[in-house]
């Protein structure tokens, strides 16, 4: 960052993102100075490039992204996770997760809340630590 120029507005701390991928839409909410990218089964869900901030502005007075975050995962297939990270020394690179597919169970269990998982393939989500951060890349 040039010393003459004052830091750009912080970036917004929340950013959600929807992607229609098959025919099941796929929502991630998180805090941007986390993921640098998300993807679902290889297809890019986020990139920073691309869907921004970038660079992800810190606010004034801090030098690195918050240590701990929440990632939430969704999906019209019925699956909604949220991941808790804590990562205060900055060392996770990245996060893969197998999501599989719950499905409603016809049975006398399913009366009891019990879910089935459908034997469709899972979702494998990868979200990549490590965007570009200002300062320094302002």
């Amino acid at each position: 960052m040039n010393g003459d120029m004052p830091r750009p507005v912080p970036s917004p701390p929340h950013k959600v993102v929807r992607k229609t991928l098959g025919e099941h839409e796929f929502t991630a909410a998180f805090y941007p100075g986390f993921a640098r990218s998300i993807r679902v089964n290889d297809e890019s869900v986020y990139d920073q490039t691309v869907d921004g901030p970038d660079p992800f502005v810190l606010p004034p007075g801090s030098d690195k992204p918050f240590s701990s975050s929440a990632v939430q995962l969704a999906s019209s297939k019925g699956y909604n996770v949220t991941l808790t990270i804590d990562d205060p020394e900055h060392a996770v690179d990245h996060i893969e997760v197998i999501l599989r597919t719950p499905t409603v169970r016809d049975d006398a269990q399913a009366a009891g809340g019990v879910t089935a998982f459908s034997t469709s393939p899972p979702d494998r989500v990868t979200i990549d630590n490590t965007p570009v951060i200002c300062p320094p890349f302002c």
